[in-house]
């Protein structure tokens, strides 16, 4: 369902002043939803089909989907004056603090009634403070994950490296051992006699250290810190939405049921695909979708792709399913597509458990007293005639 926001400032306003324009304004606001307009359109008079000469922009506006007569009789006012209220809302207004649109609320255009400064109330920002400081934090905080992250990275680096310099060092110590053994068996008795004529020490040659591994390079296009992940894309309208993966932006609508009206589901060709398939499949019309938020239907197919059902295996099962007794017992329709009807849709039948060696035994048994009773009545039926 979509929504408005109500700013306080209507207090200050001219509406305001205009009791039965407001209450028409208001109930306006509370039907109207997020509509782009991507061409001008020419307003119309309120009692008549007649243009009135002034044009409506390209834009975003809250498009409301309901006749004049709808709007005063959802406003619960009396129609003449309902009607005379939807007139001043759609004219030029000199007294109107915003000149946007000359003063224009609530204009008619073909197919209902556009608010034209829908998206201007809906889009403004009173929180900016707050949020700031809270992405502020946020940002904080990751930077101190990251430090850490790359704090335990050098230790372990670190300790690695002690150990790999403690086993060179205890290699080198025992080769050196293994070198002096053979100089005083393998003949070289000569050099020590010498030496030790002489009166000169001999001395055996001490291992040199062995060097420590040196450190990977580190260079500012290493890969980022697995403690910092990437925000996922967030679709700003339809188009943005139609270019992601569809189980993707389906888990999206789903975690974000007020933002998914402007990415509008209803206009996706995979769920109108599914629609049209499961009325064809039933005989019945082609369905008219609505609002994500309004059309359970609408949020039941975007519920199966985001359970990661693939649109080709989704059309292979809607035949059988519609077929099914469950389904024609009912009477049921597009917001009966859960995953759990699917799964009972798709499962395999289940197949007879294989006979025992036991029960084969048992069966045969049964069979052999089966033929045996019907051989004596046939005995006795011999008899009696």
């Amino acid at each position: 369902m979509a929504f408005v926001k109500l700013d306080c400032a209507i207090l200050q306003s001219t509406i305001w002043f205009d009791r039965v324009g407001r209450d028409v304004f208001l109930t306006a606001l509370l039907l109207a939803e997020p509509r782009e307009v991507s061409e001008p359109l020419e307003q119309l008079r309120v009692n008549s089909l007649e243009p009135t000469g002034w044009v409506v922009p390209p834009g975003w506006y809250g498009f409301v989907p309901a006749s004049g007569l709808g709007i005063v009789s959802t406003a619960r006012l009396e129609m003449a004056e309902g009607l005379a209220a939807l007139e001043r809302l759609g004219a030029p207004e000199p007294e109107s603090r915003s000149q946007e649109f000359e003063g224009r609320r609530l204009v008619r255009v073909n197919g209902g009634y556009l608010v034209l400064n829908y998206m201007r109330h809906r889009d403004k920002d009173h929180t900016t403070a707050e949020r700031s400081k809270r992405w502020r934090e946020r940002k904080k905080q990751a930077a101190t994950d990251t430090r850490d992250t790359v704090a335990t990275r050098r230790v372990d680096t670190a300790e690695r490296r002690c150990d790999t310099y403690a086993r060179s060092a205890s290699a080198s110590a025992s080769a050196s051992v293994g070198v002096g053994v053979g100089v005083g068996v393998g003949g070289v008795g000569d050099f020590s006699s010498r030496a030790a004529a002489t009166g000169a020490s001999v001395a055996s040659p001490s291992p040199a250290p062995a060097s420590p591994p040196a450190d990977p390079p580190v260079t500012s296009g290493s890969r980022e810190p697995e403690s910092v992940t990437r925000a996922p894309v967030a679709p700003r309208n339809l188009a943005e939405a139609l270019a992601l993966p569809l189980a993707e932006r389906a888990e999206w609508a789903e975690r974000n049921p007020h933002a998914a009206e402007w990415v509008q589901p209803q206009q996706w060709p995979e769920v109108r695909a599914v629609a049209e398939a499961l009325h064809s499949a039933g005989g019945l019309a082609p369905p008219r979708l609505g609002a994500y938020q309004r059309d359970s239907g609408v949020r039941a197919v975007v519920g199966l792709f985001a359970a990661g059902i693939a649109l080709a295996e989704l059309l292979g099962a809607i035949p059988g399913l519609v077929e099914s007794a469950w389904w024609k017992q009912g009477r049921r329709g597009l917001s009966a597509l859960t995953p759990e009807v699917y799964r009972r849709a798709t499962a395999p039948e289940p197949r007879a458990a294989p006979l025992t060696q036991a029960d084969a035994v048992l069966q045969r048994q049964l069979d052999r007293v089966a033929m045996l009773e019907a051989r004596e009545a046939e005995q006795k039926r011999v008899l009696t005639q």
